[in-house]
């Protein structure tokens, strides 16, 4: 089964893994689906983010969109760090979006809950992360992150690959 992983940093700026959730589709699947059916017009009756990503991508920048919504949408991409001092902010937003998933999508998969549980319970990291779905392998392991064939944790003071959520806040 496929599965999600929440990873924070340690004082060294080593990524470590916190929790692992079972079933990939409790995390980004279900917050990609709930903003998929409510802001995009569908091309057909199978139309999905599963076909047209770009499409559920682009929604960012929607006008539209709630505050959480986009913050939930933001914490799915590739590459994206939080700083642990905006904690509290993606907690609330992912809070909002489980109530707004399990109030239109009750029968969908949602570890929204326990995803902010643990959040919440990080401390003296300085930033979090997550690996979305295991279907796609680990966004934060790349050729260099190998050395000499052995694989090392991503750091975000040697490797260069992420980009801070909220950044505009930070400057």
């Amino acid at each position: 089964m496929s599965y999600t992983t929440l990873l924070a940093t340690n004082k060294r700026g080593n990524l470590e893994c916190i929790a692992e959730y079972s079933n990939s589709h409790g995390f980004a699947a279900c917050i990609w689906d709930y903003l998929f059916d409510k802001y995009i017009e569908k091309k057909n009756d199978y139309d999905s983010w599963l076909f047209d990503a770009k499409r559920l991508w682009d929604l960012q920048k929607d006008h539209r969109l709630e505050e959480f919504e986009r913050i939930s949408l933001l914490v799915t991409f590739d590459n994206v760090m939080i700083r642990c001092k905006y904690k509290d902010v993606v907690v609330d937003a992912l809070s909002e979006m489980y109530e707004a998933v399990k109030r239109t999508k009750p029968e969908n998969v949602n570890n929204l809950r326990t995803i902010c549980e643990d959040i919440k319970k990080l401390k003296g990291q300085r930033c979090f992360c997550f690996i979305a779905t295991s279907v796609n392998g680990d966004a934060w392991t790349s050729d260099r992150c190998y050395k000499n064939g052995e694989s090392r944790n991503y750091n975000i003071f040697k490797d260069k690959k992420h980009w801070f959520l909220f950044e505009q806040e930070d400057k």
